[in-house]
C-alpha cells in the first residue's frame, strides 16, 4: 500500500477494523511516523469541528499506533489532546479516555512526568482526563517504569493538599488507586475524603473501602487485569475486536458470559468513537479491564464494584 492509501484507510471508521492499513503502517514506522503526528496536531487544531464528524477515527488509529511506537513527539500532542474541552473530547474520544488514555500517556511521556502532573491539578481540564493522568502515574509505577513508591508518595500528597477540596471524579480515581494498590496507610486520609464529601458514594462506598482494606493485601498487580499492568505494546491486539468495527453483530464478550445482555448498536452508533468502545476481554477479569456486561465502565466501576 502507498502511505496516501494507508492514510485514507485510517481515516474513517467504515465499520471495519482495517487491519492491513495498520500492519503497514507498523511495518513502514519511519515513513509513516511524521503523518501520525500531523493528524494529532489537525485533530487538536480542528477539535471543535472533527468532534461532528462521527466517522472520524484517523487520531485514535494515530493515538495506537504512536503508543506502540513509544514515539515521545506525539506526548505533547497528546497532553493537548487531554486539554481540549468537555463536549469536544467527548465527541472525539469515547471510551478511550476512561480505558485507554492513560495507557497512551504512559507509553508516550518517556519519563517526563510534569505535563501527566500538571493535568491531574488542573481544574480547567475534564475531570475524566485529569483521572487518566493520575492513572497514567499509577500505571508508571506499576510497570516499573518509575518507582511505584514515588507514585505512592505523590499521591499521598495530592490527598494532603495538593488537589482541590472540591468533589470531582478526580478524587474518585484517588480512592481506586488506594483500593488498586491496596495503601492501607491511606485509610484516615480516605475517611477524611468521604466525611468532606469528596467521594461520589455512588462511585465507591466508605463501607466498601473499609471492607476491601480490610482484605489481605494481594501478593501481586494481577488483580488490576490488562488495562492497569500493560502499556500500549500492539494496537492491532487492542483495537481489532471493538464493537465499533463489528456493527453488524453488536458486542457480545467470547469468553465471559455476561450478566444481562448488551443492547444490539445501530450502524450509526457503532461507528462512532463517541459511542463507548468496548473490547473482548479475557476470562480473568482485571479492575481496570472494561466490565464484560457491557456498560463500558471499568470492572471495578461497575459489576466489580466492592469484589
Amino acid at each position: 500500500m502507498e502511505i496516501s492509501e494507508i492514510l485514507h484507510e485510517l481515516e474513517r471508521n467504515r465499520g471495519y477494523f482495517p487491519e492491513k492499513a495498520i500492519r503497514e503502517a507498523i511495518a513502514r514506522k519511519e515513513e509513516i511516523t511524521h503523518h501520525l503526528l500531523r493528524i494529532l496536531e489537525e485533530t487538536v487544531a480542528n477539535a471543535e469541528t472533527l468532534a461532528q464528524e462521527e466517522d472520524y477515527f484517523a487520531h485514535i488509529h494515530a493515538m495506537f499506533l504512536l503508543a506502540q511506537f513509544r514515539e515521545t513527539a506525539a506526548y505533547p500532542l497528546v497532553i493537548r489532546f487531554a486539554r481540549i474541552p468537555k463536549n469536544q473530547l467527548d465527541g472525539l474520544s469515547g471510551g478511550i479516555l476512561t480505558e485507554d488514555l492513560h495507557r497512551i500517556l504512559a507509553s508516550v511521556c518517556g519519563g517526563d512526568l510534569a505535563p501527566i502532573k500538571s493535568l491531574v491539578v488542573d481544574q480547567t481540564v475534564e475531570e475524566f482526563a485529569r483521572g487518566a493522568a493520575l492513572l497514567a502515574l499509577q500505571l508508571l509505577g506499576v510497570v516499573g517504569k518509575i518507582p511505584l513508591d514515588d507514585y505512592v508518595v505523590y499521591l499521598t500528597e495530592l490527598m494532603r493538599g495538593g488537589l482541590e477540596r472540591e468533589g470531582s471524579q478526580v478524587w474518585n480515581d484517588v480512592v481506586s488507586s488506594v483500593l488498586d494498590l491496596h495503601l492501607v496507610e491511606l485509610r484516615e486520609d480516605i475517611q477524611k475524603a468521604y466525611e468532606d464529601e469528596l467521594v461520589d458514594l455512588l462511585f465507591e462506598s466508605p463501607e466498601s473501602v473499609d471492607a476491601q482494606l480490610a482484605e489481605p493485601k494481594p501478593a501481586s498487580l494481577e488483580h488490576l487485569g490488562v488495562h492497569g499492568t500493560t502499556l500500549i505494546e500492539d494496537a492491532i491486539e487492542e483495537m481489532s475486536e471493538w464493537a465499533c468495527f463489528k456493527p453488524d453483530k453488536g458486542y457480545r464478550p467470547e469468553k465471559q458470559k455476561p450478566p444481562k445482555p448488551s443492547p444490539k448498536p445501530s450502524a450509526a452508533q457503532a461507528s462512532s468513537p463517541k459511542s463507548v468502545i468496548q473490547q473482548v476481554v479475557s476470562q480473568k477479569i482485571g479492575r481496570n479491564d472494561p466490565c464484560p456486561c457491557g456498560s463500558g465502565k471499568k470492572y471495578k466501576k461497575c459489576c466489580g464494584k466492592g469484589k
